[in-house]
């Protein structure tokens, strides 16, 4: 991994208006970039390693749940 690249990706994982979709997503953005094809797992563990990425998924939501007490439980009054 070279400076260039490492700092390449410092500044997209710190960038909140274009963020990663996830880790072949930066995968394809190193290789769109800089035209270094960087195994999955190395790039995995160098982002988690340097910058302490992880995954987020959101929860799932049951099915007969009810929209509209959502709403109204989460309204401040």
């Amino acid at each position: 991994m070279t400076d260039e690249i490492h700092n390449g990706l410092a500044s997209r994982v710190t960038n909140n208006r274009n963020p990663f979709l996830g880790y072949r997503d930066a995968q394809q953005w190193v290789k769109s970039e800089y035209g270094v094809d960087i195994n999955y797992h190395t790039l995995r563990y160098h982002l988690i390693k340097h910058f302490g990425t992880k995954l987020k998924s959101p929860r799932k939501s049951h099915v007969k749940k009810d929209d509209q007490a959502a709403e109204a439980f989460f309204k401040t009054t």
